[in-house]
């Protein structure tokens, strides 16, 4: 895993680990990246910014790989519950929420910036930075519960 860097995403892949503060499937940020004698490790954080405590080997993880130029850069604050599929995503005080129920043409339900509205993934509305940012938000979305 050498193409990686830190700020980069990564997905766990060791089943072993849920004992420990790291869980199969969950995506991390790299915050550091260090060569030891057993092998490359990363200090991780989750995605809404919560240290994760040691270093972990590189194995256990893969890269994730974004479809557009950080995904993350149009969001000042995630967070993610697992519990409900929810992934709520913050600029400014306001928020994108993506739930994983469905609207009546099969999109993803999404309340923005505070507004309880419906529209479908694919984004047909007229505001290019709003449009963006919820392309973003379902991207991530995606990267999450996929």
């Amino acid at each position: 895993m050498s193409d990686v860097k830190i700020n980069d995403i990564v997905k766990c892949i060791d089943k072993s680990l849920d004992y420990w503060d790291i869980h199969y499937g969950y995506l991390y940020k790299i915050v550091g990246i260090r060569d030891s004698s057993i092998g490359i490790q990363f200090e991780l954080k989750t995605l809404d910014n919560k240290r994760i405590e040691g270093e972990w080997l590189a194995w256990r993880f893969e890269k994730v790989k974004e479809c557009k130029k950080n995904l993350f850069s149009h969001f000042d604050e995630m967070k993610i519950d697992h519990k409900i599929k929810s992934v709520v995503l913050s600029k400014n005080g306001a928020h994108i929420k993506i739930y994983n129920d469905l609207t009546p043409e099969g999109g993803k339900r999404i309340e923005l910036w505070n507004v309880v509205t419906y529209h479908n993934d694919k984004c047909e509305i007229a505001d290019e930075k709003t449009r963006k940012a919820i392309e973003c938000a379902c991207e991530i979305y995606d990267m999450v519960f996929a």
